[in-house]
């Protein structure tokens, strides 16, 4: 048996970090406040996101996506496909960023203590938070654009067969 520990000590791999693109049918896009992070904008709260986080051990990336916008937002989505894998130093090394849609739940993180604030963003706002109030990560901030230029252009790296 492998011990997992052991072999990650000895071989720093580091997991990525997924997040998720999901849109509304007026083509908003979802966005999450955490209670706790390292950057806070310019009013003193933590800056917004897009859904996600890390990869647990032996998890699918699509996985990962989907119980991180449930647990962070109540919604349940289903991953259509993989728009970005962008290296990131300061965070798992590798960034994913998947998109989803909508299955079915209710605007209501699982955790109130952990998210502070879910909505749905136009391009317009998500780029108003970010130049006139500093509220979104710069990183997430250009995972947003990709995800709207990914919407709008049908730039596709790989889409999930249907099952």
């Amino acid at each position: 048996m492998v011990d997992e520990e052991k072999l990650e000590s000895e071989i720093p791999i580091k997991l990525p970090g997924v997040f998720n693109a999901v849109f509304n049918e007026g083509d908003k896009i979802l966005i999450v406040q955490h209670n706790y992070g390292d950057e806070l904008d310019l009013d003193g709260d933590f800056k917004h996101s897009l859904p996600g986080g890390g990869v647990e051990c032996n998890e699918p990336f699509d996985v990962t996506a989907v119980r991180e916008t449930r647990e962070e937002t109540g919604l349940e989505t289903r991953v259509i496909s993989l728009r970005a894998a962008l290296p990131y130093t300061l965070s798992r090394g590798v960034i994913l960023l998947c998109e989803s849609v909508i299955l079915g739940g209710e605007l209501k993180p699982e955790d109130p203590n952990e998210i502070k604030d879910v909505r749905f963003v136009s391009l317009e706002e998500a780029r108003e938070m970010f130049y006139k109030g500093s509220k979104i990560h710069r990183a997430q901030y250009k995972l947003i654009l990709i995800a709207y230029q990914s919407l709008y252009m049908g730039a596709i790296q790989y889409r999930w067969p249907e099952i």
